[in-house]
């Protein structure tokens, strides 16, 4: 969860989860319009939020992993451009990817 191994950031320790329940590990993810495929998501925040959103590609819904195993299939999008609308994030803040 969260790291850049390009970037040298290390990722999180799931010990260092507040609530696995509500913070997504995996999710369809891409980016522009048609949608490239992606391996990074990025949560709101993040300068690379751009290259690394929701793929709501299911038919506008998106397949999402939690932390704590469960998976769910959504179709909230949230912080979606009319020019790219297949993708978005999956909450207005950095809440769903357990960040302050």
């Amino acid at each position: 969860i969260g790291g850049d191994v390009i970037g040298g950031v290390p990722s999180a320790k799931v010990s260092a989860i507040r609530s696995p329940s509500r913070t997504v590990v995996f999710a369809d993810a891409g980016f522009g319009n048609p949608v490239t495929p992606c391996n990074y998501l990025r949560a709101p925040s993040d300068s690379l939020f751009v290259a690394g959103k929701v793929h709501f590609c299911h038919q506008d819904t998106a397949n999402v992993a939690y932390a704590d195993g469960h998976v769910e299939s959504t179709d909230k999008k949230h912080l979606y451009n009319p020019g790219t609308p297949a993708v978005g994030a999956l909450s207005e803040d950095d809440s769903a990817y357990d960040l302050e």
